[in-house]
């Protein structure tokens, strides 16, 4: 636990600036329940601070799509701060609704995130060779 401890500090450390991390989070990276392998939802954070979301919510049984404004704020520990812009399911996440989740841990592969119910959430680089589906409208 001290290595794996001692390895996300010195990851922070070396991530002096915002647009480090923000370069880290471009992309489309996916939510799952077996360490990436299969995908239920989908989050593309693009370089100009747009967050395109989209899946399936099993609570509801049907699929979603959220757009949303981030910024990367703070300074050891950082945060993504995210307004939402656009809900296909304003019932469950509106327009207008905004957070911040810490963020733990960032690399290529993976980002680990803390929500502001204290529970940690990780997330997997989506690659070419496991693509997720298209957005249906792209901003």
């Amino acid at each position: 636990m001290k290595i794996r401890f001692f390895a996300v500090i010195s990851l922070l450390v070396s991530l002096n600036c915002h647009a480090d991390i923000q370069a880290l989070l471009v992309g489309v990276w996916g939510s799952s329940e077996d360490e990436g392998k299969t995908f239920t939802s989908f989050d593309e954070y693009t370089k100009k601070g747009q967050i395109l979301s989209w899946g399936y919510l099993a609570e509801i049984s049907r699929y979603f799509e959220l757009e949303a404004n981030y910024k990367i704020m703070g300074s050891s520990p950082y945060y993504s701060c995210v307004e939402i812009t656009y809900s296909s399911e304003p019932s469950l996440v509106p327009a207008g609704v905004k957070w911040c989740d810490e963020i733990v841990y960032i690399d290529a592969e993976r980002f680990i995130y803390k929500s502001d119910d204290g529970r940690y959430n990780t997330l997997y680089r989506v690659s070419e060779f496991n693509p997720a589906p298209e957005f249906r409208d792209k901003l």
